[in-house]
């Protein structure tokens, strides 16, 4: 079984709140791999994301894909659905 390559962004905007994107900016499919303050940036044409994958600024009409993220803190692991 391969899976296609998926580059991840985890934000843990509260205290043991997880969330995940997938990094690839939906403005041109560029990965999201910077952070300036609490802004997630793509490097391409200058999109911006919230902590929560919200669109803020730029080109990208639309914010980062969510992926399903589960913590469990007793075990201090974080699982994240990639399908």
């Amino acid at each position: 079984l391969t899976l296609p390559a998926v580059r991840v962004i985890v934000t843990r905007p509260v205290e043991a709140t997880f969330h995940a994107f997938d990094a690839t900016c939906p403005h041109a499919g560029c990965a999201v791999s910077r952070v300036d303050g609490a802004t997630l940036v793509c490097p391409c044409h200058g999109s911006t994301f919230d902590p929560r994958g919200a669109r803020v600024a730029g080109p990208a009409e639309s914010g980062l894909r969510a992926l399903p993220a589960t913590w469990d803190g007793a075990a201090r692991e974080l699982a994240i659905v990639l399908a």
